[in-house]
């Protein structure tokens, strides 16, 4: 593993103390689902001693991009869970009128690709059998959650 010297001044100096792995990056996917997976993410934390998770997030706020990490696979990922959370937290329990427009807020979020399909519906799947099942979000929700497993499935036909 070829290492490289960290800051742009000090890569002259073969004698630098602070080294990092070479970034080895993967494009996956086409159009508008193109993503950019680091490969070697652990091994980069490893030598800023950092958690992968940080630099995943650092990286994505630098590039103005989504960005997630998943510690089971030591992959990138986002955080659209935590924002379907936080949703689900504000619209549901501590304001009920914004209930009545959230599937508003997350038709916008998915056209805008800030949310993808198959989290909008795990998430939905989640709240139906868990403790705030009871909550006014699932009921306005579930017709876009209906929309977007319909157009799937239309897709997959085609």
């Amino acid at each position: 593993m070829a290492l490289q010297n960290i800051g742009a001044g000090n890569k002259d100096d073969a004698f630098y103390r602070y080294k990092m792995p070479r970034m080895i990056t993967k494009i996956e996917g086409r159009g508008n689902g193109i993503k950019t997976n680091i490969v070697n993410m652990v091994d980069i934390a490893k030598a800023l001693a950092r958690p992968a998770s940080y630099t995943t997030k650092y990286f994505g706020c630098e590039l103005g991009a989504q960005s997630k990490f998943d510690e089971k696979t030591g992959t990138s990922h986002g955080s659209q869970p935590l924002l379907l959370h936080a949703i689900e937290m504000f619209c549901g329990k501590m304001s009920p009128e914004a209930a009545k427009e959230v599937a508003l807020v997350l038709k916008a979020l998915y056209v805008d690709d800030v949310l993808e399909e198959e989290f909008i519906v795990e998430w939905y799947e989640k709240g139906l059998s868990g403790g705030n099942r009871n909550l006014p979000i699932w009921k306005n929700v579930k017709p876009f959650v209906d929309w977007l497993q319909s157009a799937e499935s239309e897709s997959e036909g085609e």
